[in-house]
């Protein structure tokens, strides 16, 4: 009897594993900036197990029950992740192989377009806001690279080279979150995620690629939340370099982009802006719009570093806001959950007044 009752429990043993197996999901890393912890365990407060950057896909995803959070394997490491930062991957049936084209001479080389402009020129003269700060995409890259570069040996990040600050540095969590031109001057925001540490280096290059001048913050507080930030804000006539630190007493600092001297600052302890901040600028008024992941509610903050108001929901549910986007009369906020639904957006009038209220 004891015999028979152990082969049944391995046989529902196998048959829920199959089940686990079967049911597992391919996801994607969604609603971050860079990246987004691998947790140990499902909470917010468990050892990190590494930073899995955005757009990556993690398999044999099953959902904790009980709970938001969603055990996945990454690249051979199994932790958990969020699920609102994942969204399920969308399986396609494989096209069918198609026979090798018969083989062609090679056309002669077209010449090159003159006067192709390198970069779109900036919009001027009307209501226009500088877009969310995420990394510049290389433009026109080759399909077939020649060859991948070697890493690039560095003892400290601190003493990382500027000029290798593009290229592919020993850390896995090294992400260009800045790439812009002032005037002559290139600037370039660097943020790296260590395993104790979250680190960002904001720096402008002359004409020559050399550093004209460096400026580096950095947070021992590693959470699920992004401590460090640094986004374009002022007017489009004089732009201003903004960087954040939500672990730090001095929180939002304006700098002058061509010295990188302290403008003005905006320390936390008048307001705290929280963490993975989303922001927009009107660059015609300098007005900044700020709000955090886990609050606060979207903060209006001009060019001199003046909080004009500060927004309320209304709600402690209405968290993870993840986007704002600025409109001609009215300040839009994306939440990740409000009020016990899954999503929504707040209409916020350029006041801080709420005109609507729409939930997904």
């Amino acid at each position: 009897m004891m015999k028979r009752w152990i082969a049944c429990l391995l046989a529902m043993v196998c048959l829920l594993t199959a089940f686990a197996f079967a049911e597992g999901l391919s996801m994607n890393v969604v609603n971050v900036k860079t990246s987004v912890n691998l947790r140990e365990k499902p909470t917010t407060d468990s050892k990190s197990l590494g930073m899995v950057p955005v757009g990556t896909v993690v398999t044999d995803c099953s959902k904790v029950e009980g709970s938001e959070w969603y055990a996945v394997n990454f690249n051979g490491t199994l932790g958990y992740i969020r699920g609102d930062k994942l969204q399920a991957v969308e399986s396609a049936p494989a096209p069918a192989e198609a026979p090798a084209p018969a083989e062609a001479p090679a056309p002669a080389e077209a010449p090159a377009a003159e006067g192709a402009p390198l970069q779109p020129e900036q919009p001027q003269g009307e209501a226009a806001s500088v877009a969310e700060g995420t990394p510049l995409q290389p433009a026109d890259a080759p399909a077939q690279p020649e060859a991948t570069p070697a890493p690039i040996q560095v003892e400290n990040v601190e003493a990382a080279p500027v000029s290798s600050i593009n290229d592919q540095t020993e850390y896995d969590d090294d992400y260009v979150i800045l790439e812009t031109t002032i005037g002559s001057l290139r600037i370039l925001g660097r943020q790296i995620f260590e395993p104790t540490r979250e680190y960002l280096m904001v720096v402008a290059l002359d004409a020559n690629g050399n550093e004209v001048w460096m400026k580096e913050t950095a947070s021992h507080n590693v959470t699920e939340l992004q401590q460090t930030e640094v986004f374009i804000g002022g007017t489009f006539a004089s732009p201003l370099v903004m960087m954040y630190n939500a672990s730090k007493g001095n929180g939002l600092v304006a700098l002058d982009p061509a010295t990188g001297d302290v403008v003005w600052e905006l320390p936390r302890t008048e307001v705290n802006l929280g963490g993975s901040i989303s922001y927009v600028v009107d660059g015609n008024t300098g007005i900044a719009y700020i709000g955090g992941y886990y609050k606060p509610d979207p903060v209006a903050i001009d060019a001199q570093g003046n909080v004009l108001w500060q927004s309320s929901s209304g709600s402690e549910e209405a968290t993870w806001l993840y986007r704002l986007e600025l409109g001609e009369d009215s300040l839009s906020a994306a939440y990740g959950s409000m009020a016990g639904e899954n999503a929504g957006t707040i209409i916020y009038g350029l006041d801080g007044s709420i005109i609507d209220v729409v939930y997904e």
